[in-house]
């Protein structure tokens, strides 16, 4: 085992769906009292090489040349990358990893990363030392996929790391101090400025994330894709893609009415006609039959399940026991899982097959099964770091009103309807605002717009602005996009970006092209509308006007489609969730909804 740090702090709670990327938890170090800048490119020419640790794993090697590919596109040139430490060593020198040399180079500094994918910057004018704490086993280093609905591919996935300190630390400098910038996925979204000298000043710089688990913010594009596309490329830069708490997301006990019902009938919710998880037909359906969460059998079974994947890959750290879906169906309701509950929870109406009725949130119930499960790990396998999943889902959402998540359970966030047209209502508030705050609890986006658009940049705030407005009209007033996306409106967007355009008559190409970049989805809004216009035509006559049905499926035919597959801008639309027969496509938005079979 390979370890360049010490073992890993406790996590308390994770929220998969927080969208921050690279803000850490800083240290302050001491900062040297002289300042002189480290020359890496003078004039055009290449000053110092890039050193990378003996042995390196495929990632950080990837990372070194990257960064030497991004110093030659900011100045024209391209640094020398060695694979271990030459003899004679180089007076200056971009060292990347740790090596024995540098406690020679650096005595004052520390390399024990002690937390979690730390990362060390420092630049004392001589050398530049990019470190971060990197954790692998060379005997699990490669994954076998076999495919699922979200990530079809098969094959292998080459040089996983349990952490990837060094890979983060020099995108991290690409970032603070190449000045680089990643706006959105391929090329147009890459923002580098030009200079033929490129200086590093004094620095002392050391941090680690506030959140370990981030790369399920973007499930399609995670590591886990045989198929490396500019999207994964995007996260890697963001600090997203290469974390150190893989996230197994989904429902934690699908297969077990498969595995288990014929010989541990035990294991499953007490229904109200007394049979465990609905007998014969299992309620609500095999995969989302809840279990009895109270039952000690339970525990050891998963715990055992635990056991078995480690075997087969013991870089595991966190074992999923979320509950199934169908989630205000069929819960346990016998005494112990019960006295779970806590009475003062937010209600929520229940159903078991044939009854319903109103019963509290199952937050507390959850929390405490999942503590009783983070303890058997502690018990079972000591000292390995080792974490529970459970979400934050359904009547789990509300916080709990007295149970605390123990120190290695990890809670993600579902709150996934704050961006939706319909979402119902919980009291007084609509879903949307609910769970928007929810969300906005764990984390907050700070958009920056001035650097990606140049002198355009506050007419494109503008017209974001404009849109968000219009889409929190849809959502707190429940109105359709027609009453809403009105041809004035339309009018005024363009407007805007038509103002963006005309103030970038002398600025960089690339301004131009992140402006045509964003008109793109004003462009696909017009056509949808005039789309679901003929199909509001279609409907009206009874199923009758052939010739309005005709012209909805040529309007996605024609002009939808080769809009969001065009290859100009291939990072401009979420093309899976628009392709014919989608469910996000449905309800009144794409022409198959005229065949009545949604």
């Amino acid at each position: 085992m390979r370890d360049n740090g010490l073992k890993t702090c406790r996590l308390l709670m994770l929220m998969m769906l927080v969208f921050l990327t690279t803000e850490a938890w800083s240290m302050a170090l001491p900062q040297p009292s002289a300042a002189t800048d480290l020359i890496l490119v003078q004039d055009g020419v290449a000053q110092l090489p890039i050193i990378v640790f003996e042995d390196a794993p495929p990632f950080t090697l990837r990372a070194a040349n990257e960064m030497a590919d991004y110093i030659e596109k900011i100045s024209g040139a391209r640094p020398a990358v060695i694979d271990g430490c030459p003899d004679p060593v180089p007076e200056h020198a971009i060292w990347v990893g740790y090596q024995p040399k540098l406690d020679e180079l650096f005595p004052e500094i520390d390399f024990n990363f002690r937390n979690p994918e730390e990362i060390l910057i420092v630049c004392d004018g001589k050398n530049l030392v990019i470190a971060g704490r990197d954790r692998w086993d060379p005997d699990h280093m490669i994954i076998q996929l076999r495919g699922n609905w979200r990530l079809p591919e098969h094959g292998q996935i080459m040089g996983l790391q349990m952490e990837y300190g060094t890979i983060n630390a020099v995108y991290t400098f690409i970032q603070d101090y190449l000045n680089v910038r990643w706006l959105w996925p391929g090329e147009i979204g890459e923002d580098i400025l030009r200079s033929d000298t490129i200086a590093v000043p004094v620095t002392r710089h050391r941090h680690y994330p506030r959140f370990r688990g981030r790369s399920g913010i973007f499930t399609r594009w995670s590591i886990n894709s045989t198929k490396p596309n500019v999207n994964q490329n995007w996260l890697k830069y963001q600090r997203v893609l290469l974390d150190s708490l893989s996230i197994p997301g989904g429902h934690g006990f699908s297969a077990w009415w498969d595995k288990y019902h014929a010989t541990h009938p035990e294991y499953f919710a007490l229904q109200p006609d007394g049979t465990r998880g609905g007998g014969e037909h299992p309620y609500p359906s095999p995969k989302n039959v809840k279990m009895c969460k109270s039952n000690p059998a339970v525990w050891e079974q998963w715990l055992d399940n635990v056991a078995e994947a480690l075997d087969e890959n013991p870089n595991l750290k966190v074992f999923n026991a979320s509950a199934g879906d169908g989630f205000l169906s069929g819960y346990c309701i016998c005494d112990n899982c019960r006295a779970w509950d806590n009475p003062q929870g937010v209600p929520y109406t229940y159903s078991w097959r044939g009854i319903s009725q109103e019963y509290v949130a199952m937050t507390d119930r959850q929390v405490t099964f999942a503590n009783h499960l983070g303890r058997g790990l502690k018990e079972r396998f000591p000292g390995q770091d080792l974490y529970v999943l459970i979400m934050a889902y359904g009547p789990s959402q509300p916080p709990p009103v007295a149970a605390v998540p123990d120190d290695n359970v990890i809670v993600s966030g579902v709150f996934s309807f704050h961006k939706r047209k319909w979402t119902g209502r919980v009291g007084n508030s609509d879903l949307a605002t609910l769970h928007k705050e929810r969300f906005l609890a764990w984390g907050q986006i700070a958009p920056n717009y001035r650097r990606g658009f140049g002198p355009a940049a506050d007419a494109v705030r503008a017209y974001w602005e404009l849109m968000a407005a219009a889409a929190a009209r849809i959502i707190h007033e429940e109105l359709p996009l027609p009453e809403v996306y009105t041809a004035e409106f339309l009018n005024q967007a363009e407007a805007h970006l038509n103002r963006a355009a005309s103030l970038l008559a002398n600025a960089p190409e690339r301004y131009r092209q992140r402006v045509e970049f964003v008109r793109r989805g004003l462009d696909y809004t017009r056509l949808l509308l005039a789309a679901q216009a003929q199909m509001a035509l279609f409907r009206a006559s009874g199923d009758k006007d052939l010739d309005a049905e005709a012209r909805a499926r040529a309007i996605w035919v024609d002009q939808i489609w080769p809009l969001v597959t065009s290859k100009d801008f291939p990072a401009a639309f979420e093309v899976i969730n628009l392709r014919p027969g989608h469910q996000r496509a449905m309800g009144g938005l794409y022409p198959a909804d005229l065949d009545r079979r949604w």
